[in-house]
């Protein structure tokens, strides 16, 4: 919710930055997997420090990450 509405103060139709991180069948990470799969994601996305959401489940087998960023500067109230 807060960044919902840090982005309604935003001037942006794209206020997120959404991804996802699939596994193979075969594969399961372990929490300090994800984790730095995320802050890496996060580094080379050039949004580190962003406020963000991450929803983990499992279907069909296979595990799936679902991240969201909030891609506003606070000082700037910019994307």
């Amino acid at each position: 919710l807060e960044m919902e509405a840090v982005a309604s103060g935003a001037r942006t139709k794209r206020p997120f930055y959404r991804a996802s991180i699939n596994t193979r069948a075969d594969e399961l990470l372990t929490p300090e997997q994800e984790r730095r799969a995320l802050d890496r994601l996060e580094e080379e996305l050039g949004l580190t420090d962003q406020p963000r959401a991450v929803v983990a489940h499992v279907k069909e087998g296979r595990a799936h990450l679902h991240v969201v960023w909030s891609r506003i500067d606070l000082e700037t109230m910019r994307a």
